[in-house]
């Protein structure tokens, strides 16, 4: 697997997370990274 693909498997992981929990923050918290990267994240998606 790539770098690229490798980042972008860590992103989807982080919205199904997000969603799973019911909150972005407590995701963002758990996976390292920011709140506003989630919501950029998700519209790229």
């Amino acid at each position: 697997m790539t770098a690229h693909s490798e980042r972008t498997m860590r992103k989807l992981a982080l919205l199904q997370l997000a969603e799973e929990l019911g909150n972005v923050s407590k995701a963002c918290a758990i996976m390292g990274y920011h709140r506003g990267t989630c919501y950029e994240v998700r519209c790229a998606f």
